[in-house]
């Protein structure tokens, strides 16, 4: 994980997961970090310096409107005028894409959209609130 943007850490937080939110064309900067520590989920927007976060123990996480991408390449070819043959071949992958809603006390309280493999981040913050739970 390389983090580009510095973000205020508590004494002993440690990061698990970051995803940078960036806006402009040509010069693209970052204006907001979406977070998970070992302590908390938050997001930090850079251009307030502010954050909203929660500890990781209080919070439940769930995956909304998820849907796959495809990325790819084509190929193909032509020949013949009037009559021809063509060819072509298709190279590419396909990922989940999703929304997460982080609730406390089931009131939603954060949502982060179009996120990559947003189950992958679930599975990672349940296994950091068990290790929180047991005292590792």
């Amino acid at each position: 994980m390389e983090l580009m943007t510095e973000v205020p850490l508590r004494l002993g937080e440690q990061l698990a997961w970051t995803h940078e939110l960036k806006h402009g064309v040509l010069h693209r900067e970052v204006v907001m970090v979406l977070a998970i520590s070992n302590m908390r989920v938050f997001q930090y927007d850079l251009a307030n310096n502010s954050e909203n976060g929660y500890p990781i123990n209080q919070i439940s996480i769930a995956v909304m409107n998820e849907r796959r991408e495809s990325t790819g390449l084509s190929y193909g070819t032509y020949y013949g005028s009037g009559v021809g043959a063509f060819n072509s071949m298709r190279t590419g992958t396909s990922h989940p894409i999703g929304d997460l809603v982080f609730t406390v006390d089931g009131k939603v309280v954060m949502e982060w959209r179009g996120l990559n493999d947003p189950h992958g981040i679930v599975n990672l913050v349940r296994a950091i609130q068990k290790q929180e739970n047991h005292g590792v």
